[in-house]
């Protein structure tokens, strides 16, 4: 099945029944109705636009159960590749990459989505104390079970993924078929979560170069920077209550950013978030762009992007500012 090149994420899709008991939230049995409904209203909308992809996660709390309802109910499951991620470290950060936590992670994974195959399953965060090898192994294990078809990570470093790759062909094992990692044309001020990693602005070069010469699919996480780049924000995010977003995204060398985006948008009659997406997707030549759109129209507007092409001087003014490309107001 063609993969869309931009992934509906589902980090947010949370339909259960929730209590609130000093200050704790308690999962109920069932889901909330109109929270489900919603949740399956931007799914639709995304099979509509031509999604083929959807990432979701065990440690993204409800998501799967949400995901597989909908595929249940829609009868979809043949139209979707299925995405999702385990080996998320413990509440006090344990490594949870041994063959025991990856097979509890994948069954709970496969039996809330309720299909017995994966499509790419990938391990949410690394932990570098434990060797490729055995982690290889227990993969290996579920591929040939039929329990998975692809393998991959998300957050491990290059010189990791290389180990990994140099010991899957010795062994004769499935190597990786994809990497997940944060790429956006804003880079981080601050890291957002524990074990998180990015290969976005001046810093993450070398990284990017290196993927571009790889048979890795590129899963690009926070790909509009958490909606830095919606249309809907704030034109100035720094007069607003303090967000993650803001906390992870928000600088002087990113607000110019955003200001190009906007230019160019209006020059082009499309939207920020197509063209900061259209970037994204002409940075590395197997990016998939992971898109958390919470409404139907945004996960319409998202998909878009795939028809919004920029040229290479367009693509470097974009990141680094300097005089408009000739022909950009002309356009």
């Amino acid at each position: 099945m063609p993969v869309s090149r931009v992934v509906l994420g589902t980090d947010w899709c949370d339909a259960r029944r929730l209590l609130r008991i000093g200050g704790r939230r308690i999962a109920l049995p069932g889901a909330d109705a109109r929270k489900q409904a919603h949740v399956f209203d931007v799914f639709d909308a995304a099979i509509d636009a031509g999604y083929t992809a959807f990432d979701t996660a065990r440690h993204y709390a409800g998501s799967e159960d949400v995901l597989g309802a909908w595929l249940r109910r829609r009868g979809l499951r043949d139209r979707v590749v299925l995405i999702t991620k385990g080996g998320h470290p413990g509440p006090a950060g344990e490594p949870r990459l041994s063959a025991a936590h990856i097979a509890a992670d994948l069954e709970a994974s496969r039996r809330r989505l309720g299909v017995d195959c994966l499509d790419l399953y990938l391990l949410h965060r690394d932990d570098e104390a434990t060797a490729v090898e055995p982690i290889l192994d227990a993969l290996q294990a579920h591929v040939a079970r039929g329990h998975v078809r692809r393998i991959g990570v998300s957050n491990w470093r290059r010189a990791r993924v290389e180990a990994a790759r140099a010991a899957a062909a010795a062994r004769g094992l499935h190597g990786f078929t994809a990497s997940s990692l944060q790429l956006s044309l804003a880079d981080w001020v601050s890291t957002p979560w524990p074990g998180a990693r990015s290969v976005s602005g001046a810093s993450g070069v070398a990284e990017r170069e290196w993927y571009r010469a790889q048979p890795l699919w590129f899963l690009a996480y926070s790909s509009l920077a958490m909606g830095f780049f919606s249309d809907a924000r704030s034109a100035d995010p720094v007069d607003q209550p303090p967000t993650l977003a803001a906390q992870t995204f928000d600088s002087a060398v990113n607000r110019e950013r955003r200001t190009r985006v906007r230019h160019l948008a209006g020059v082009l009659g499309v939207t920020a978030g197509q063209v900061a997406l259209a970037w994204v997707l002409h940075e590395l030549p197997r990016a998939l762009a992971v898109v958390g759109s919470r409404q139907p129209a945004a996960a319409a507007d998202a998909a878009a992007a795939c028809a919004v092409a920029l040229t290479e001087a367009e693509r470097q003014w974009l990141d680094s500012g300097g005089p408009t490309p000739p022909g950009v107001d002309a356009r």
